[in-house]
């Protein structure tokens, strides 16, 4: 029994927020596909800028493209002179994103406390929920939800925004 009325509460609450979510959603769309623009300019620009590491990996490897980057597939009879290559290009990739990996590292640190802080506010919604009468749980689950949904959308800006900032740095190299 308690298990269903925390659920029904649940899911009404879901319904209140579905707006929200889809939001959330389409910014994590929209985060992807500008990282995806950023990435494709920064490797442009590291072509440029650093041509000899660059060229001796387009030379002496595979290469492929991702959600995390490029990766290089190197053959075993040249993985020795690819370390000093490898840490050239390394280098100038970090001198070229403009701090977007640091950022992007930092933003999902945030995004896992976030997921980590709305679980331990809806157990603890649940835990209290037993002698409550149902708009106060309803409400204890709100509270949850629009914490989560603010700083989930403080965080998409700002992420947004330095993604901006770093693609429009590089589209005038």
């Amino acid at each position: 029994m308690a298990f269903e009325r925390i659920q029904k509460l649940f899911n009404e609450i879901g319904t209140e927020y579905r707006e929200k979510l889809s939001e959330a959603e389409k910014n994590e769309e929209i985060i992807s596909e500008k990282l995806k623009n950023s990435q494709e300019k920064l490797v442009n620009v590291v072509k440029l800028q650093c041509k000899e590491p660059y060229d001796w990996f387009q030379n002496n490897s595979t290469q492929e493209m991702n959600e995390n980057g490029v990766s290089f597939q190197i053959d075993e009879s040249k993985r020795e002179d690819s370390q000093r290559h490898l840490e050239q290009l390394q280098k100038c990739f970090m001198k070229y994103d403009y701090g977007l990996r640091d950022e992007l590292i930092g933003s999902q640190n945030e995004m896992n406390k976030i997921t980590d802080d709305h679980e331990s506010c809806s157990n603890f919604c649940i835990e209290t929920s037993e002698k409550k009468p149902d708009q106060e749980v309803k409400q204890c689950f709100q509270n949850c939800f629009n914490q989560t949904f603010v700083k989930t959308s403080m965080a998409q800006s700002r992420i947004i925004g330095k993604i901006d900032e770093v693609y429009n740095i590089l589209d005038k190299i």
